[in-house]
């Protein structure tokens, strides 16, 4: 769940860390052409991460939360087209002032899926 963003190997910072992450997810079938769902997760890489702001070390969250809903359109035993968006939550932006803000990285997938 962490994306790539962080390593969880205490050996290399030298701390232990504290790691909590969790995922659900739901679809439901409407019809045999049909599909609806929502998705969401929530991952937290270090629950101690301390943070410097102007020469101050000061609590900072390395938080990521994502709720993402899905529509599928299927032809049923051929293919099925998958559009998701992801709403995503998280603290790696900066502002202008340099405090922190939430990343514009919400992003969609449109997928398609197929049986031979």
């Amino acid at each position: 769940m962490d994306r790539s963003l962080f390593i969880a190997n205490p050996t290399i910072s030298g701390q232990p860390t504290r790691e909590l992450g969790y995922y659900l997810g739901l679809v439901q079938e409407i019809t045999a052409y049909g599909a609806v769902g929502f998705r969401t997760d929530y991952y937290d890489p270090n629950g101690d991460f301390l943070g410097y702001q102007s020469g101050k070390q000061i609590p900072q969250s390395q938080t990521i939360r994502t709720y993402s809903p899905l529509v599928a359109l299927v032809v049923p035993s051929h293919a099925r087209l998958v559009f998701q968006y992801d709403f995503v939550k998280d603290h790696m932006g900066r502002t202008a002032q340099g405090l922190i803000t939430d990343l514009k990285n919400d992003q969609w997938t449109l997928r398609l899926q197929g049986e031979l």
